[in-house]
């Protein structure tokens, strides 16, 4: 485990149940939260709950907070866990095409 990794997922996290913000990271160093580690897997759902809060405040800023929240009341409860199947199987597609092309053509 990436020791430098894993404390910037508890960082975020715990900055997050303790202030109810989130505080980022902005340096040229600073490392993205790999979902697969053990640290992000023990967050579970909430980490990627805190990660929404934090998008949707960037389009509340932008004063679409009223229209996203018609949207979302607007849609089937499971409509994220459909697209999100949606978009997997479009990449997997996508892989095994390119995947097949670069096989056929390899030298």
């Amino acid at each position: 485990m990436n020791h430098a990794h894993s404390s910037t997922a508890r960082y975020f996290f715990n900055s997050l149940l303790e202030t109810g913000y989130i505080v980022r990271r902005l340096a040229p160093d600073a490392a993205k939260i790999d979902l697969a580690e053990d640290d992000a897997q023990a967050f579970g759902s909430h980490l990627l709950s805190g990660m929404g809060v934090d998008l949707s405040a960037v389009h509340a800023s932008e004063g679409a907070g009223a229209e996203i929240l018609r949207d979302l009341g607007a849609r089937d409860p499971r409509w994220l866990h459909r697209a999100a199947k949606q978009a997997s199987a479009a990449v997997e597609r996508d892989y095994e095409v390119w995947r097949a092309h670069y096989n056929a053509n390899r030298p």
